[in-house]
């Protein structure tokens, strides 16, 4: 009886992993650009070319 409960959970527990990272990817090819924007600013000492407030329009 308890095997059964185990692999159910197993199983949720996988499917809940995929899940998790179907998101991140998905969240990281949306943002790509903003992210490779901050990324090199700061690489190049630059100053930041968003303020927190734009980069929270750019998310909407």
């Amino acid at each position: 009886m308890y095997t059964l409960t185990f692999v159910a959970a197993i199983e949720e527990g996988r499917a809940i992993y995929d899940n998790i990272r179907k998101f991140i990817r998905y969240i990281l090819s949306c943002n790509i650009g903003e992210i490779l924007v901050m990324f090199l600013t700061s690489l190049l000492g630059l100053p930041l070319p968003l303020i927190s407030i734009q980069r929270l329009i750019l998310k909407n």
